[in-house]
């Protein structure tokens, strides 16, 4: 805070004119019989102190604004803590021109404010200890992290999936990931049928219908995530393409034909489902790893759509609903879609009649 009070007093006096006023004022408003240095080292305190009560004032007031989001470190290059030697340098250099020039009665009055400020937020810097970048941590996972995906044996059914995520704020490239996973063989026993008008049957059947399979694969985003250094919203992201790769199609044109949800394994193990069967999938994965998530059942007039629903406050997305705990979710399409995450249709959002958001 010191440093920073330095820097803006600095800017204030002696990059913008304003030690030329301040000499004004202590020649014509305070009393004649005081020497003008002093006069003039009276009004720089003053100056001074308005700098560091201004930028305590806005230091509460960014961190009041800042609370409930999600904040990206400043890189330590750019950090001049990082540059110790730099700091040590300058406190060096500034301190001895200060002295040799006070040695030779050479030092103008109004110059001696500014090798105060410099050597008060050298030092400011000193003081401090070096930066660190604290990521957000990741919650806690219920699953065993893994080094790398398990390979295809007889006794269960593999399956491939390929995805791009562009690692916001890591870097302006896609990465590709390319996967293979083992399901159990009773993946293949195809939708289930859950009772009609229980809604909380959807929310059983994504904690109840978990393969080994899907654990394998949460384990192994969680081991991707830590190796990357991904904060929860960017593991959030990476599930979500990774489902989204999962090809759509109704449940009309799957075995069986009735609008039935499949359970995680089951829409892995035919390769497509529809949006119930693509919320169902990445809702059963974020919730192995943790994330405070649950599901979005939007009705229209002649139609009905899911998706997951995810409870955080570092984003709110396109659609947020109250859930039955209470808590505000926000709309996350799972389906295959363009758009960044939490943009929902605005064709479907617009027409949505009744929601029902049922957390986990």
């Amino acid at each position: 805070m010191i440093f920073l009070a330095s820097t803006v007093f600095i800017l204030l006096l002696y990059v913008l004119p304003g030690f030329w006023v301040l000499d004004r004022v202590a020649h014509s408003w305070l009393p004649s019989g005081i020497p003008d240095g002093i006069k003039f080292w009276f009004l720089a305190v003053a100056v001074y102190a308005v700098c560091l009560l201004t930028v305590r004032i806005g230091r509460f007031a960014y961190d009041d604004f800042q609370v409930g989001r999600e904040k990206y470190p400043l890189k330590s290059f750019l950090d001049p803590r990082g540059c110790r030697w730099l700091t040590g340098m300058g406190l060096i250099l500034i301190g001895a021109q200060a002295a040799y020039m006070t040695s030779r009665w050479a030092m103008p009055y109004s110059f001696v404010p500014l090798y105060a400020g410099l050597l008060l937020g050298f030092f400011d810097l000193r003081r401090r200890p070096l930066p660190s970048i604290d990521y957000p941590e990741l919650p806690e996972s219920s699953v065993e992290e893994t080094g790398a995906p398990p390979l295809a044996d007889v006794a269960g059914h593999s399956v491939t999936l390929q995805w791009e995520y562009l690692e916001h704020g890591q870097g302006d490239s896609w990465v590709r990931f390319d996967k293979t996973y083992v399901l159990s063989s009773q993946a293949t026993r195809g939708p289930v049928v859950l009772p009609p008008g229980d809604p909380q049957a959807y929310t059983r059947l994504v904690k109840e219908g978990l393969d080994d399979g899907i654990r394998e694969i949460a384990a192994d985003l969680r081991s991707e995530s830590r190796e990357r250094k991904y904060t929860p919203l960017q593991e959030l992201e990476n599930v979500v393409r990774m489902v989204q790769s999962v090809p759509y199609r109704p449940d009309r044109t799957l075995a069986g034909g009735a609008d039935q949800p499949s359970d995680p394994a089951q829409t892995l193990s035919a390769g497509a489902g529809d949006c119930e069967d693509h919320a169902i999938l990445a809702a059963a994965i974020l919730w192995l790893l943790g994330h405070p998530v649950g599901l979005f059942l939007l009705r229209m007039d002649d139609e009905s759509h899911m998706a997951l629903a995810y409870r955080t406050d570092a984003f709110e997305g396109s659609y947020c609903s109250r859930a039955t705990d209470g808590r505000v979710y926000s709309f996350i399409e799972t389906t295959p879609a363009d758009g960044e995450l939490g943009d929902g249709p605005q064709d479907l959002l617009g027409n949505i009649r009744r929601v029902t958001v049922l957390p986990l």
